[in-house]
């Protein structure tokens, strides 16, 4: 009876601590972080009276920084920045806290993502933006707001949040590890853009690919850039073991650059060949590995104005 009751209290404590470490797993304003990267009605929109605009990815600050002032560079997908380019050389930031103007409407800041230069008798787009040498994962450093806009107070990922080789190995971080995808969704309140949403999920592979990993959990467009988090927890994998003991902190393990298809092929009964394929998004995500964050951020430090 002694030992029942004994392991009924280890389970009332352990619930009790879980509960206490899953009411602060996301740390205080890092959704102000995030920025939905928003691109303005076509004229043919506009003429139809259905324009509005349109999310086309999400980006979210980082710093180079270890003490403040935090200089901050914007991270998201490159494909983001490539295919928005291709029609506007400027996008918008919407942030979650930012004011609305006189008509009711967010306020939205404009980023100049490209410039247009004649060359050869042809009209190319030259990119602000930085890539990564090898991965689908850009960034850009933000110029001074226009005279009458009052940027809203935005968070930024420290350098020393970001997950590398060292913390994954420290915290044994692998499949079945819980993360989440912070992100914007659009309509979500009709009428109004959405805030920021948390999406939870577990990492499904973390060993094939070099650059990237895949997460369970679903993203949709708009969505390429969300950074995803690593869920503390005092719940560990020790040598094959379970473990319970230090918390481990909340890590950015990376970005999200697209979701991963399920592809079904429909064959023709008389030939046997294929006709139609049905692609469907499988749930899972292709997350490029913080690693590759802090190689870009070591690329761009340099470029950023002198710290006051």
């Amino acid at each position: 009876m002694q030992t029942v009751l004994r392991r009924l209290s280890l389970l009332f404590v352990l619930t009790l601590s879980a509960t206490n470490i899953r009411a602060s797993t996301l740390p205080k304003g890092w959704s102000a972080a995030i920025v939905s990267i928003e691109v303005p009605p076509t004229d043919q929109e506009l003429a139809a009276h259905a324009g509005s605009y349109r999310q086309v990815g999400t980006g979210f600050f980082v710093s180079p920084d270890e003490k403040p002032p935090f200089r901050a560079i914007l991270i998201t997908a490159k494909h983001v920045f490539e295919s928005a380019c291709a029609n506007w050389p400027t996008v918008y930031m919407r942030f979650e806290n930012a004011t609305s103007n006189p008509t009711g409407q967010p306020q939205r800041f404009p980023l100049q993502i490209c410039d247009r230069k004649t060359q050869d008798d042809k009209v190319v787009s030259v990119p602000k933006w930085i890539s990564h040498p090898t991965v689908d994962l850009a960034g850009i450093i933000p110029p001074p707001i226009a005279p009458g806009q009052t940027l809203p107070s935005v968070t930024v990922f420290k350098s020393e949040t970001i997950a590398g080789p060292e913390e994954i190995k420290k915290w044994e971080i692998s499949e079945g590890d819980e993360v989440f995808t912070i992100s914007f969704t659009p309509n979500l309140v009709q009428g109004r853009p959405s805030s920021t949403t948390v999406r939870g999920g577990v990492i499904a592979n973390f060993s094939e690919e070099q650059d990237s990993f895949i997460a369970d959990s679903f993203v949709f467009p708009g969505n390429s850039g969300s950074p995803v988090v690593l869920k503390p927890t005092a719940v560990h994998l020790l040598n094959n073991n379970v473990t319970i003991g230090r918390v481990n902190p909340a890590l950015l393990l990376g970005v999200v650059v697209e979701y991963v298809p399920y592809i079904d092929v429909a064959l023709s009964v008389q030939t046997n060949r294929p006709r139609v394929s049905f692609e469907e998004n499988s749930g899972l995500t292709r997350v490029i590995r913080g690693e590759r964050v802090k190689e870009l951020l070591q690329i761009m430090a340099p470029m950023l104005p002198p710290n006051p």
